[in-house]
C-alpha cells in the first residue's frame, strides 16, 4: 500500500500526496542481432515481472544494439552516461541488468552510476530468498548467494579495499581483510554444503520409503500454473500466486484417480538464464524430477513466448538428466488466451498475436487468386511459405510414391523462422509390387488445386503446389533438383545399398519375428520380396524419369541435358 504523506503550508492549505513506498528501477539490455530485438522485448517483460516479484516498480527501459556486450560496462559509454543522468534526474533506486554482470563489469558501472546495480541473476536470488519458506530451502539460497557473492565481495563493503598486514614492526605479507573474507565465505559455503548432504540422504529416505507407488512430477516454466493444479489435482492447499517462484520448496502429495494412487509433486519453476548456482544448490529438489516415472509439463498457452518457455523446460530437464522421461504436456491458462483477428484480404505474414489456422488459409486463396507465372509473385508468396522446402518435399512423395498422398497437413513457427511447410504424413507401399509404374503428379499439379478423397469424403487442397506449377523458374528449379537427386541420393545403387543393409541387419531377426507374427510364411518368402524390393528399385528410376517428361513435356533430348548439367562433379549447379 502507499504512503499517505500531508504537506502544510503556512497553515492555510492541506495536500495530500501518495508516495509509492517500492524501489524505482530501470532495466538495460543488449541487443546483439535486429532479428532477435522482439525477443528482447520479452525478456525484459519477464525482467519486469522479476523486478515486480521483488517489489521494485519499473520507470523505464533501456535497449541498446551492438555486435555483443561491452566487456567492461556492458553497454556503449554513452548509452551508461545517458542512464546515469536519467537515474540522477529521476531519483532512481536501481539499474537492473538483463544478464549476469561480471565482477569487473558490476565495479565499472556502480562508479558511473548514482544508485545501486544489479544483474538479473542477483534479482533471482534476491527473489528467492524472500520466498523460501523450510530451512532446506533457505539453505539451498544461501549457498547460491555465497557463491554468487565470493567473486564480487571487493565491491560488496569498503573496509575490503584495505590492507592489514604484518608482524609487528617486522613487517611481512600477512592477511588482507579480502583474503580473510574470502576464506570466511567458502567455509561458510562447505558448512552449508555438509548441512544439505545431511538433508539429502533424510531425504533420499524418505523417498525410499514411499514404495512402489507412482511417482509423478509437475514442471514447467515459473509462473505457468503448477501449484494451482496441485492443490486441484490432490485437494491441498499448496501456495499459489501470480508472482515468479511462488514455489521454492518440493510438496508430494498422494492422489488417486480411478482406484490408482500416485504421487505428486510440486516442483520449482525453471526460467531464462536460471543462475547455475541455484541450478546445482537446488539439486536435492530437482531429485523428486530425475526419480519420478511421469513428468507433466505444464505450459502457459497465454503467453506470447510459451515455445520458447517449453524449450528452457526440455533443455532444463536435459541438463539435469531427466530429458528421457515420459512427459504429457498440459496447455493451461486457455481462459487467458487472446488473439488479434486479421481480415480477410490482409496477406502479410502473421505474428504470433494472430495465432490461428486462418494465416494458413489467407496463404491458400493467395495462391488460388495471384498470377504465379510472375516470379515477382513467387518472390512475395517465399516471404510466407518454403518454396525450396516444397521442391524436395514433392520429389520425394513423388519419387517414392507415397499413398497417404491425400494426408495434406502444414506447420510453420509463430514468427515465420520457419515458413510454411508441408509435413511428411508418413510413407506407404513404396517399392511394392506394381508401385514403380505409379504416377502422383497430377495429384500435387491438379489443375483445379483440389482433390477428392472418395475414401474420407473430403476434398483435399493442394492449392500450393498447383500455383507454383504455373511458374516456369520454379519448375526448372524443380526439374534440375529432380535430375541432381536422381542421380546422387537416389541413384539405383545406393537404394540398393541401403535396401541391402537393412535387409543384413533384419535377416538374423527373420525366424523369430515369423515364430511370434506368422508373416510372411517363411524366410524364403522374406528373401523373395526384398529381391522384388531390388528390382522395383531400379524400374523405378526408368518409370519417374518417363512421368518427368510427360509431365513437363520434355523431349528425351531435354532431359538429357538436365541430367548433364546436374550430373556429380559437373560443376555446373
Amino acid at each position: 500500500m502507499a504512503d499517505s504523506k500531508t504537506k502544510n503550508t503556512n497553515n492555510t492549505a492541506t495536500e495530500v500526496v501518495e508516495v509509492d513506498p517500492r524501489r524505482r528501477a530501470v532495466l538495460v539490455t543488449v541487443i546483439t542481432d535486429r532479428s532477435k530485438q522482439r525477443q528482447a522485448e520479452e525478456y525484459l517483460d519477464e525482467l519486469e515481472f522479476l523486478a515486480e516479484t521483488a517489489g521494485i516498480v519499473t520507470v523505464r527501459r533501456f535497449m541498446q544494439m551492438l555486435p555483443s556486450p561491452n566487456s567492461r560496462i556492458y553497454v556503449g559509454p554513452g548509452k551508461l552516461e545517458e542512464i546515469a543522468a536519467f537515474c540522477e534526474e529521476n531519483a532512481i533506486d536501481v539499474v537492473i541488468f538483463d544478464d549476469e554482470l561480471s565482477p569487473s563489469q558490476t565495479r565499472n558501472i556502480e562508479k558511473a552510476l548514482p544508485c545501486l546495480t544489479q544483474d538479473r541473476t542477483r534479482l533471482i536470488l534476491d527473489i528467492f530468498v524472500a520466498r523460501a519458506q523450510t530451512a532446506y530451502a533457505k539453505t539451498q539460497v544461501e549457498v547460491a548467494q555465497l557463491e554468487y557473492m565470493l567473486p564480487r565481495l571487493t565491491g560488496m563493503w569498503t573496509h575490503l579495499e584495505r590492507q592489514r598486514g604484518g608482524t609487528g614492526t617486522r613487517g611481512g605479507a600477512g592477511e588482507r581483510e579480502i583474503e580473510t573474507d574470502r576464506r570466511i565465505v567458502r567455509n561458510r559455503i562447505s558448512k552449508l554444503k555438509e548441512d544439505l548432504k545431511k538433508i539429502d540422504r533424510q531425504m533420499a529416505v524418505q523417498r525410499s520409503n514411499r514404495g512402489q507407488m507412482v511417482r509423478v512430477s509437475l514442471v514447467g516454466y515459473t509462473n505457468v500454473g503448477k501449484s494451482t493444479l496441485m492443490n486441484l489435482l490432490s485437494k491441498s492447499d499448496v501456495f499459489a500466486e501470480n508472482k515468479l517462484f511462488a514455489t521454492l520448496d518440493t510438496t508430494v502429495r498422494k492422489v488417486v484417480f480411478d482406484n490408482l494412487p500416485f504421487l505428486l509433486s510440486d516442483t520449482v519453476g525453471f526460467i531464462r538464464k536460471l543462475p547455475t548456482q541455484l541450478v546445482e544448490s537446488f539439486k536435492s529438489t530437482l531429485d523428486e524430477v530425475r526419480e519420478a516415472d511421469l513428468l507433466l509439463h505444464v505450459v502457459d498457452i497465454s503467453h506470447p513466448g510459451f515455445e520458447e518457455q517449453m524449450d528452457v523446460v526440455k533443455q532444463t530437464l536435459r541438463e539435469i538428466g531427466a530429458g528421457d522421461k515420459p512427459t504429457f504436456i498440459i496447455f493451461n491458462k486457455i481462459d487467458a488466451y487472446t488473439y488479434i483477428k486479421k481480415d480477410e484480404d490482409d496477406l502479410t505474414p502473421a505474428t504470433r498475436e494472430n495465432g490461428t489456422n486462418k494465416d494458413f488459409i489467407r496463404v491458400r486463396k493467395y495462391a488460388q487468386q495471384k498470377p504465379f507465372a510472375n516470379d515477382s509473385t513467387v518472390a512475395e508468396f517465399a516471404q510466407w511459405v518454403d518454396v525450396d522446402y516444397i521442391v524436395d518435399y514433392v520429389i520425394a512423395q513423388t519419387f517414392f510414391c507415397n499413398y497417404d498422398v491425400k494426408n495434406q497437413s502444414y506447420w510453420a513457427t509463430s514468427d515465420y523462422s520457419i515458413r510454411w511447410r508441408p509435413v511428411f504424413y508418413d510413407i506407404d507401399r513404396c517399392f511394392t509390387d506394381g508401385s514403380s509404374k505409379r504416377n502422383l503428379f497430377s495429384s500435387y499439379f491438379n489443375r483445379n488445386g483440389v482433390l477428392y478423397d472418395s475414401a474420407a469424403g473430403r476434398v483435399v487442397n493442394m492449392d500450393l503446389y498447383a500455383a507454383l506449377r504455373r511458374n516456369p523458374a520454379w519448375c526448372d528449379r524443380f526439374l534440375h533438383r529432380y535430375a541432381e537427386l536422381l542421380q546422387t541420393d537416389f541413384s539405383v545403387e545406393r537404394l540398393q545399398s541401403l535396401l541391402d543393409r537393412v535387409a543384413d541387419a533384419l535377416r538374423p531377426e527373420m525366424e523369430q519375428h515369423i515364430a511370434l507374427y506368422h508373416a510372411p510364411s517363411s524366410v524364403s518368402e522374406w528373401e523373395q520380396h526384398v529381391a522384388a524390393m531390388r528390382e522395383e528399385i531400379a524400374r523405378r528410376h526408368e518409370e519417374i524419369q518417363k512421368q518427368i517428361r510427360d509431365e513437363f513435356r520434355l523431349s528425351e533430348s531435354q532431359w538429357s541435358t538436365i541430367l548433364k548439367e546436374t550430373a556429380p562433379g559437373s560443376g555446373s549447379r
